[in-house]
């Protein structure tokens, strides 16, 4: 549910250091684990492979208008909750 986005920072002394900090991508693995769904589950709910579900909870796939509309059906709920409060607004 999270993507590591470089970051730099300063550190104490001055000098710039390259970080990684989590940054949440979408709710998707927080409202399939709330479901109690495997990734299969929800595979077999909405139809979208496993292998497409790991690399959309992981950030790694950007989530189309399409599995947003997909998921949000599977679940039962609206497109919104697919992603953090935040970032929603």
């Amino acid at each position: 549910m999270s993507h590591i986005a470089p970051t730099i920072i300063t550190t104490m002394w001055g000098m710039k250091k390259r970080t990684h900090t989590p940054i949440p991508v979408n709710n998707l693995k927080h409202l399939r684990r709330e479901t109690g769904w495997s990734q299969y589950d929800l595979e077999l709910a909405s139809g979208i492979s496993q292998s497409r579900l790991s690399l959309l909870e992981r950030g790694i796939r950007p989530m189309s208008a399409e599995d947003l509309e997909t998921l949000a059906q599977a679940f039962s709920v609206t497109p919104d909750r697919l992603f953090p409060h935040d970032r929603a607004k």
